[in-house]
């Protein structure tokens, strides 16, 4: 009898994790978040403390910068990764996946030099970007040099940020620089220097905010787009949920007009940003109360959750993590964070936070550690 009750109870031990994993109802790093604003020049702990309340609150995955200038200032110089070595580790000790956006040409390899905004030169970029796979991706010097670190390899690599505005890509009109035109060279060659260096690694494309479906279609357009990225990336900042879905759904529809019926939709961008009675209205740009985004967040990863596998969304990152609730740009970004971040490095939950935590729980069946482990 004794016997048969021990057996009974270690296959039931056996049996827990399965039944565990059969409550998730998203893929591993779904629910994500973008890193920005200045947490990420936090000293260490900091950045670590956040991070581990991150991977508590649900967080898998988060999408920061990895800034060429800043990592490679000087033409032929050495690449200084220390920056993104510093994030790339605290995030993996906290079971949490990276999404680097490689973004902003030094002032050597812009195509017009004196603008910040400038697009890049497509060669040296694509040295920037083997270079960042070959210490980040399958293999990468970064994790034999840091065995003690939890290997989280990054296989998905993000081809600049909205080249459709000038903020981001400052080209002349009519220049062989100008979107759709110049980004749709970068990216298909980058999508060759990425898949090249490291057979395991995808594509992301820019994210494309507004009626990003026919930007996208422009793409096609352009010419060599087609079958020259893994995941098409959206920002979506609207009034409803429902838009974000439906912005995605139109995505969907344009890749399988150019018949790219393979490629995955990510939501690199999304939010409600709680700016009502705390900012001026901006022309274009919607407000929302404390609550109401709190509730629109919830909304907004349930719904996508639930169409998914139609859809193909893979993940979904919230914008921001962090933010100043105190108005320092023309946009109401400053008050999507689902932290209230002061200049004394301190950090103040947001109603947002809670609904953010309650919704990935529910989607992926359990609470979670410091580690992201189910508790």
């Amino acid at each position: 009898m004794k016997t048969i009750l021990i057996a009974t109870v270690l296959a039931l031990l056996v049996a827990a994790p399965a039944a565990d994993a059969a409550k998730r109802k998203v893929p591993a790093t779904f629910s994500g978040v973008n890193y920005d604003g200045g947490i990420e020049g936090d000293p260490a702990a900091v950045q670590d403390a956040q991070m581990a309340l991150m991977a508590r609150s649900g967080v898998e995955s988060l999408r920061t910068v990895f800034s060429w200038r800043d990592i490679q200032p000087a033409k032929d110089g050495p690449f200084d990764f220390r920056a993104p070595d510093a994030i790339v580790a605290t995030a993996a000790r906290h079971g949490l996946s990276v999404l680097p956006v490689m973004l902003y040409a030094p002032t050597w390899a812009r195509a017009f030099p004196r603008d910040g905004g400038s697009p890049p030169l497509t060669a040296p970029y694509q040295g920037f970007l083997r270079a960042s796979v070959r210490r980040y991706g399958t293999g990468g010097s970064f994790w034999r040099e840091n065995p003690a670190v939890p290997r989280r390899t990054i296989r998905y690599w993000q081809v600049w940020n909205e080249p459709h505005f000038e903020g981001f890509w400052d080209a002349p009109k009519g220049s062989r620089y100008s979107f759709p035109r110049g980004y749709a060279r970068l990216l298909s060659a980058s999508n060759r220097t990425i898949h090249r260096t490291d057979r395991r690694a995808r594509t992301v494309t820019a994210g494309l905010f507004g009626a990003s479906w026919e930007l996208l279609a422009r793409l096609y357009r352009s010419g060599g787009v087609r079958k020259g990225f893994d995941v098409a990336a959206v920002h979506v900042y609207s009034d409803k949920p429902g838009n974000v879905l439906e912005t995605v759904r139109r995505t969907n529809a344009t890749m399988r007009r150019y018949k790219d019926t393979g490629n995955r939709v990510w939501v690199t961008e999304t939010a409600f940003p709680a700016s009502k009675g705390q900012a001026r209205p901006i022309r274009g740009q919607k407000q929302d109360t404390p609550r109401t985004m709190a509730r629109k967040l919830y909304d907004t990863y349930l719904l996508l959750a639930r169409n998914r596998r139609k859809q193909r969304i893979d993940r979904v990152y919230w914008y921001t993590w962090s933010s100043s609730y105190q108005q320092t740009q023309p946009s109401n970004f400053d008050y999507a964070g689902l932290q209230k971040r002061t200049n004394a490095f301190t950090y103040r939950p947001q109603p947002a936070l809670d609904s953010f935590r309650r919704v990935s729980q529910r989607l992926q069946g359990c609470a979670k550690t410091d580690t992201g482990a189910c508790r």
